[in-house]
């Protein structure tokens, strides 16, 4: 009995020792599939950018340098300030471990190069509270902009010089981004020639482009962004296009409302006075009368004259009695470039008053701020519930030398799907018709406004303490349909 039970609890102790060996290999086993399984969910989430499967997009550097050496982030700094390995993880994937391979033709100008080591790009910014720094990529050196905070979330920088092209030109960018990205590209420190890109939610490098059919100089650059914490620039360059010159025949329309001026005061009868001060939101500094010292009508123009009266600007601001709707609206003019200055021949909707601004639309045919936008520039802009104030659309614009002494044409040809600018008879740039009243106001009846202002928020009322006087010169008004 006792030899029994000695051989029944060693057999005990055998299966308890056994069931316990079972028991701990397969908790063995099964964290490690749980950790591998981690593992690769991680890695599944991680878009590793420029992989050999992308083709052209992991060419690697034109230099000769091994871009497969630079698995890690050793080769990471920030401006040369911040040796910290860890400051870009390598499973981070809004970094890019490589560059892309861009072919830049020989007649380019090249803003920003990181193969060739250009950089026209002073990374201070002298607008918004984003940032653009120097990081090294691949070897060579990009740029990266990391998203600022509050509502100036821009980074808007001058160029080391300016760039001179014709206005067909197209400006091409190497992004490495997932989201949205923007960038403009203007002669002063106020954009005007927005490019948005969406793309699908991948960090990759993408190219990017934008016809300049307003522009034909540049000096500052921004970049922007409503989601995207950081993005990487590789390559900014411009390549020359001679534009398509576009005219107007006006053989084939008829005046239906003018005014060329060849009495000897403003007639009343076409034209109405709007009196006030403060630019009715725009923090000018005249006060708008109706005063025949600020509309002289003599040899066949009318001067708006603007000038200091005890201390305080005197001007005009005039609008059409007449309302119409669609055609080809022009005026002649002498516009003056004075800074400080802020000339305009513009239209409002006929339900203005009625409906709150921008509701009612607003179609510039030609603004003038040199203070703000540069010498010489004239512009045109339309504004709408789905865009305005300074997301207002372009519809071009022209920089030219002449613009006081010589005689110049603006207009728009308005129909029921477009507008288009005009300017010295030569077509800019035209805006579509998207069917909704959120962004086409323009079906209804509008009306002309003829003022110059000083000051304000475009004019700059710093300019202005400088000025004595301005003058805005009209040989005709003319709406043909």
């Amino acid at each position: 009995m006792k030899l029994k039970n000695i051989t029944l609890k060693k057999t005990k102790l055998l299966f308890i020792l056994i069931v316990a060996s079972l028991l701990f290999s397969f908790t063995y086993v099964s964290c490690d599939i749980a950790s591998t399984t981690a593992d690769e969910t991680n890695s599944e989430s991680i878009d590793i950018p420029n992989d050999t499967d992308k083709g052209d997009s992991n060419k690697g550097n034109d230099s000769g340098t091994d871009s497969g050496s630079n698995t890690d982030n050793d080769s990471v700094t920030d401006d040369g300030s911040n040796d910290d390995s860890d400051s870009e993880p390598a499973d981070n994937p809004a970094f890019p471990v490589t560059r892309t391979t861009v072919n830049i033709p020989e007649n380019a100008l090249v803003i920003f190069d990181s193969d060739k080591g250009i950089d026209k790009i002073n990374n201070t910014a002298v607008w918004g509270n984003a940032t653009l720094s120097n990081v090294t990529v691949d070897g060579k050196t990009v740029k990266k902009y990391e998203l600022g905070s509050g509502n100036d979330k821009a980074f808007v920088g001058n160029l080391t010089e300016t760039f001179n092209f014709p206005e067909a030109s197209i400006i091409y960018l190497s992004v490495y981004a997932n989201n949205n990205f923007k960038f403009a590209h203007h002669p002063g420190a106020n954009g005007d020639i927005p490019q948005t890109v969406k793309w699908p939610d991948l960090w990759d490098w993408y190219s990017v482009f934008k016809t300049m059919t307003g522009e034909s100089s540049m000096n500052s650059i921004a970049f922007s962004s409503d989601s995207n914490q950081v993005f990487y620039i590789d390559h900014i360059y411009i390549v020359p296009h001679e534009p398509v010159i576009e005219t107007i025949n006006l053989n084939d329309f008829e005046i239906v409302w003018q005014d060329e001026f060849d009495g000897t005061s403003l007639d009343t009868s076409k034209w109405k006075y709007e009196t006030g001060a403060s630019g009715w939101g725009n923090h000018e500094l005249q006060n708008y009368i109706d005063d025949g010292r600020t509309t002289v009508v003599s040899d066949g123009t009318l001067k708006i004259k603007a000038f200091k009266e005890n201390d305080e600007w005197k001007s005009a601001r005039i609008n059409s009695k007449t309302n119409l709707k669609y055609g080809y609206i022009e005026a002649r003019m002498k516009i003056t470039d004075k800074k400080g200055a802020w000339p305009a021949f513009w239209m409002l909707g006929e339900n203005f008053g009625n409906v709150t601004w921008p509701a009612c639309g607003e179609i510039d045919i030609m603004e003038n701020a040199p203070s703000t936008f540069g010498d010489g520039k004239v512009f045109g802009t339309l504004h709408a519930r789905g865009h305005h104030a300074d997301a207002g659309i372009s519809i071009g614009s022209k920089t030219i030398e002449n613009l006081s002494s010589e005689w110049h044409t603006c207009a728009v040809l308005w129909t029921e799907e477009r507008i288009t600018l005009y300017i010295d008879g030569v077509k800019k740039d035209s805006y579509n018709s998207d069917g909704t009243t959120e962004n086409w106001p323009y079906n209804q009846n509008f009306y002309i406004l003829l003022n110059l202002a000083i000051g304000g928020d475009l004019g700059n009322t710093e300019h202005a303490a400088s000025l004595t006087d301005a003058q805005f010169e009209v040989d005709y008004v003319r709406w043909y349909q």
